[in-house]
């Protein structure tokens, strides 16, 4: 379970990169499903600006992947382990 939790953060953070990407003005997706998905994210993690702490951002991130594809929510580690889980 904590290899599919760490497997779920990575792709929290590649989401999180892709919410900055098309900040800073990459190519927009012309898919209607990667539009709305893209604008999800772009509603549930503001962009970096200026520079902060993303941990929340990668756990909201994570969870919003999860709600679009209906993957099982996975329980939050406890607060001292740190993002790593």
């Amino acid at each position: 379970m904590d290899q599919a939790r760490l497997l779920r953060l990575i792709c929290g953070t590649l989401a999180v990169g892709l919410r900055q990407a098309i900040h800073v003005g990459a190519r927009t997706p012309t898919a209607p499903a990667c539009v709305a998905a893209l604008q999800r994210l772009a509603e549930t993690v503001p962009a970096i600006d200026p520079d902060r702490p993303l941990d929340d951002d990668v756990r909201r991130a994570a969870d919003l992947l999860d709600l679009l594809t209906g993957a099982p929510h996975w329980p939050a580690p406890t607060a001292a382990a740190g993002i790593d889980g």
